[in-house]
């Protein structure tokens, strides 16, 4: 089974300016997400899908094979997964190379995950258990949402039922954009990633930063430095 790693990053990012080639351990955070998939030892080929030229030269530099995206793929509001679609289009009529059975989405922003979430995650769809997975963060919040009128409502919880948190009868899971595992012939089919019997790897919320903002960047950081992970 042919395996590739798919790590977009493009070059406006709004919520942090240029977050995908910020310093993260010595290295530029795509640098450092191409680091960690080869680190995996899994791969048989590591793609950078970027509209950005220092990105692009960074990731050539760090051992990736670069593919340039169209400029309607790049914008705040284009969605990954066409991405993805584009580029095994693009592998197999331009590029003119083998397709990969498996794909794993790395976003740049999941700094602190390790190589051994790569690789559990994967496997859940090697073994043949499911048709793809991801990885998940458990949460226990409780949850509101905002009503038409301006009040309030919880979503996942009845006030007057209200146990202590370790009691309560539910759980719930939170996707950290950390690794993503899917079939590329399932994705080509239906246009998305998550499709059929979907398994989850299990994070520990350390792992689990998703860099958006200024203080996600700074705590991941800290984490990071603070040989914490």
């Amino acid at each position: 089974m042919r395996i590739a790693a798919f790590i977009p990053a493009r070059g406006g990012s709004k919520g942090l300016p240029r977050k995908n080639v910020l310093d993260f351990l010595g290295s530029p955070m795509v640098a450092h997400a191409i680091q960690v998939a080869r680190r995996a030892d899994i791969f048989d080929a590591i793609y950078v899908n970027t509209d950005d030229d220092e990105i692009a030269g960074i990731a050539d530099a760090a051992g990736a094979m670069v593919i340039r995206r169209p400029a309607e793929l790049g914008t705040d509001t284009a969605e990954v997964d066409p991405l993805l679609c584009w580029t095994l289009d693009h592998i197999e009529h331009v590029r003119s190379e083998p397709v990969p059975d498996l794909g794993a989405l790395l976003y740049c922003t999941a700094p602190l995950r390790q190589p051994e979430d790569i690789v559990a995650t994967v496997r859940l769809v090697t073994t043949g258990d499911f048709d793809c997975a991801l990885t998940l963060v458990e949460d226990h919040s409780y949850l509101w949402s905002r009503n038409p009128d301006g009040s309030m409502r919880p979503t996942n919880y009845v006030p007057a039922k209200r146990a202590a948190r370790q009691t309560e009868g539910w759980n719930q899971f939170i996707e950290n954009k950390a690794v993503y595992v899917f079939r590329t012939e399932d994705i080509r089919r239906t246009g998305c990633r998550i499709n059929g019997r979907v398994g989850a790897h299990l994070m520990p919320a350390m792992r689990s930063i998703d860099v958006d903002s200024e203080a996600d960047y700074r705590l991941a950081r800290v984490i990071a430095q603070s040989r914490l992970v």
